[in-house]
């Protein structure tokens, strides 16, 4: 086990990745839940935890030494939060995927939590056996929401005021589909072979259209046009 004391430094605690397995770095500043998660990714074949982290600002540095595929933040801890710490990896490693762990069950939490880039978030009230899902799923560039999640952001009937799906292009259906996975305007526009101006205009006119209040309303309303699998 990687030691998680917060003066750990960076050079101290580069390692040897074993080849195939998904990479992961674990936040929490509960030692029991941080070990149990760990123990519970240990036991998987085609994963390993790379490092674990106290707090957010620890978490972001060890993230820039190793470069994880995907990286579980505990949302409430000392200094640095979850969602700060989120909002760092996806800005300076698109490539690291981010999985949300928290117990704090409102919808505007779990709306901040997606508002981050994260494309994971799991709730601790759910079975912690959510976790390797969780991280093939993200491994693959594809989001992940467990059981409670599901239901409090895509359960029931669409909000109103959000247009019908068949009032999208194809174009912007795609547009969507990739915001929801987590593109970001450089990514966008990489995929759409445009430059970034014109990637943030196709996403603000989608936004206005659609009546989106958030990043967070676009996901669930791909989620229940079934343009993206939750």
């Amino acid at each position: 086990m990687v030691s998680t004391h917060p003066q750990t430094t960076a050079a101290a605690i580069r390692v040897i990745p074993i080849a195939g397995r998904v990479r992961v770095l674990v936040a929490d500043d509960h030692e029991i839940v941080c070990a149990s998660v760990e123990r519970i990714i240990a036991a998987q074949p085609d994963m390993e935890v790379c490092a674990t982290a106290v707090n957010g600002a620890e978490a972001l540095a060890k993230a820039r030494a190793l470069k994880p595929a995907v990286t579980i933040l505990d949302l409430v801890m000392k200094g640095m939060d979850g969602l700060s710490c989120a909002r760092a990896i996806r800005r300076e490693l698109p490539e690291c995927e981010v999985a949300i762990f928290t117990g704090m069950e409102s919808e505007e939490t779990m709306r901040d939590a997606l508002a981050t880039g994260a494309k994971g978030l799991v709730l601790k009230s759910d079975s912690l056996m959510h976790v390797p899902a969780a991280i093939r799923s993200l491994a693959a560039h594809k989001p992940y929401y467990s059981t409670r999640v599901t239901e409090v952001l895509f359960g029931g009937s669409p909000t109103g005021g959000i247009a019908h799906p068949r009032k999208l292009t194809r174009l912007e259906i795609e547009i969507v589909r990739r915001i929801a996975l987590g593109d970001n305007n450089r990514q966008l526009a990489g995929n759409l072979g445009v430059n970034e101006r014109t990637a943030e205009t196709y996403r603000a006119g989608i936004m206005r259209k659609m009546n989106f209040k958030s990043i967070a309303d676009l996901v669930r309303y791909a989620v229940r046009n079934e343009i993206i699998e939750a």
